[in-house]
């Protein structure tokens, strides 16, 4: 009975350290203020595999996506975090795919071809990405929360 109560209490303590040391996680809302589809890829701390597929966001609309990076939660903490975005308006992502050549991935396309953001260091796990049209002009932003 004590080996099988002291190995239950093993089992919960590790249950609570395990939490720093499991891949931290970001929580992206893509808000689009816009009258344009846009197509996208959220890299935290290199979540972003060559497989990954592009999402789309609509017009007036917001999409919300979960990227686990390669970090741990304590390495976040104590180093920061970096967080990549890359998108185009569908019309262009369309464009990029038919002047490619055959067999590039999504990922390979939007990443060297398409618009970048970047934040590093912001210590955060929450981000929202903002496209907006200003004076004619599209405004796009990151906020880190």
């Amino acid at each position: 009975m004590k080996k099988m109560l002291f190995g239950l209490l093993v089992l919960v303590s590790l249950c609570f350290i395990g939490c720093d040391f499991s891949p931290a996680v970001a929580d992206v809302s893509v808000v689009n203020n816009t009258d344009y589809t846009f197509v996208f890829m959220a890299d935290y701390n290199h979540s972003l595999k060559t497989s990954s597929s592009v999402k789309t966001v609509g017009p007036n609309s917001t999409v919300h996506v979960s990227c686990e990076g390669i970090y741990t939660k304590s390495q976040v903490d104590d180093f920061g975090d970096d967080f990549y975005f890359y998108y185009c308006e569908l019309g262009e992502w369309e464009d990029l795919k038919n002047n490619s050549a055959s067999g590039l991935s999504e990922w390979f396309l939007l990443t060297n071809d398409a618009y970048q953001m970047s934040l590093s260091n912001k210590y955060s796990q929450k981000y929202t990405v903002t496209f907006e049209m200003r004076n004619g002009n599209l405004v796009t932003e990151i906020v880190s929360h």
